[in-house]
């Protein structure tokens, strides 16, 4: 778990889920200059899809 706490842990990889969930990553700005870094819909299922598994075997669930 290296430097953070499993608590630390779990709410990094919620975070993870709220930003990709709002479409806030990439930021703006970052997809204006480079439009091609965009998310693909596979893709962000696949980003949310593993931290939301990684959150559950780190809570136990």
């Amino acid at each position: 778990m290296g430097k953070y706490s499993k608590g630390k842990l779990i709410g990094k990889l919620r975070g993870i889920t709220k930003v990709l969930g709002k479409s806030l990553m990439p930021p703006k700005k970052f997809l204006a200059k480079h439009p091609e870094k965009a998310l693909t819909p596979v893709d962000k299922k696949s980003l949310l899809d593993w931290a939301t598994e990684q959150g559950k075997l780190l809570a136990g669930i």
